[in-house]
């Protein structure tokens, strides 16, 4: 689906909201070593049996993904808007985690 939405004021191609490896939206986006953002299930997936990046080949470590708090607020705020509020669930669920993860850092 390439579609584009308004986000905050801005325009944003869908597409920089799914996985490169899956193609689905985002639920679980993490930043990889080699500066591209994932599926959290399906860059582990990709590492465990390739041992590298889909993109540039180089070695990627499962222990260096970092969470892509930006993407996934832009993936809540897409739903949000895409879907009227049918899937809050997700929304709230997704503000839960950032919130627990700024906590943290």
């Amino acid at each position: 689906m390439t579609s584009i939405t308004p986000l905050q004021n801005s325009i944003i191609d869908v597409t920089l909201l799914t996985d490169p490896i899956t193609l689905d939206l985002y639920k679980d986006p993490v930043i990889a070593e080699d500066g591209h953002t994932y599926e959290r299930e399906a860059i582990l997936q990709w590492i465990r049996e390739k041992g590298n990046s889909p993109f540039t080949r180089q070695p990627l470590d499962i222990n260096k993904l970092h969470p892509n708090i930006e993407i996934k607020r832009q993936v809540a705020e897409y739903i949000k808007l895409e879907y009227g509020g049918v899937r809050s669930d997700i929304v709230n669920r997704i503000k839960e985690e950032e919130s627990i993860y700024m906590d943290s850092a």
